[in-house]
């Protein structure tokens, strides 16, 4: 919708779901833009998601075993049928301007409402008597829609254009997140988010259709899993020695063997992400 003559646009919209689960959802957004010049504009947005159940979180029981005295026992993670979904209200304003023909520069900031979020309790434990394992111990964990989150941040983002040949760009990311009650008795996504994270990369045309790009990530340490801070480099060459044809090699986590990013989950280990370096042949038609 143009609000004012080639300056000002409202865009409505939404996505219409139907789940077996929760039934209809509903996620609207609405966004704007405002053309302040030529070189200079602003824009906002506020928008609604889902996160929806699914088969584990609706009926499924996951057993556990565990060593107790004087019986046996398991801790066993139940779906609930009453489970609803997730919901997002999320807020953004963004600036982007071209201060010269050669650099741009974008900002965003957000702000994030969660509600209805995830939390894993501990239920009271019972004996049963079941026809495979017998008579054990049962310690319940039940996912209930009791939680709630809070984040805000930002990130900028610059193109920076040194010659006709050279390419610069770089972003920052910063991510503050909440939890109304961050410890969980199991699955907790507390403290799972990295706070800082950038990056810089770097194209350049060399003669003879050779073109070079090698680019710089660094993300934030992971308190909750224990996962620490990393840098990761990245290079690539590439030529072209005739139309439609190129050729390229690449190296990935160049500065390390092997770095972890995530956890293990329940039985599996955590793998952990090693140096590769690889070549590639491309022919288009």
């Amino acid at each position: 919708i143009e609000l004012y003559q080639d300056a000002f646009y409202l865009t409505l919209g939404s996505k219409f779901e139907h789940n077996d689960y929760t039934g209809f959802e509903l996620q609207p957004s609405a966004r704007f833009a405002w053309l302040i010049g030529q070189d200079h504009t602003l824009w906002g947005a506020v928008s609604r998601a889902v996160r929806t159940p699914n088969r584990f979180s609706d009926d499924t029981t996951l057993r556990i075993a565990a060593q107790m005295v004087p019986v046996p026992g398991f801790t066993e993670v139940k779906g609930d049928r009453s489970f609803e979904s997730e919901e997002l209200i999320t807020y953004e304003l963004g600036y982007r301007v071209r201060p010269y023909d050669r650099i741009s520069l974008d900002a965003t900031v957000f702000y994030n409402d969660y509600d209805n979020v995830t939390l894993s309790q501990l239920g009271t434990a019972s004996f049963v008597n079941d026809p495979i394992f017998g008579t054990y111990l049962s310690v319940p964990i039940r996912a209930t829609n009791s939680n709630e989150a809070r984040s805000f941040g930002f990130e900028l983002t610059s193109n920076i254009d040194l010659s006709k040949q050279w390419q610069v760009t770089g972003s920052y990311s910063y991510l503050n997140l909440d939890f109304k009650q961050p410890f969980a008795v199991a699955f907790s996504t507390a403290n799972r988010h990295p706070k800082h994270q950038f990056n810089v990369r770097s194209t350049y045309k060399f003669p003879w259709n050779i073109e070079m790009t090698n680019a710089l990530y660094y993300t934030d340490e992971l308190k909750g899993i224990n996962i620490d801070d990393h840098y990761r480099f990245d290079t690539r060459v590439a030529w072209e020695p005739m139309e439609n044809l190129e050729l390229s090699i690449v190296g990935q986590n160049l500065l390390d063997p092997q770095h972890q990013e995530f956890s293990g989950f329940l039985f599996q280990n955590a793998s952990e992400v090693g140096r590769t370096v690889y070549g590639k042949l491309t022919y288009r038609f």
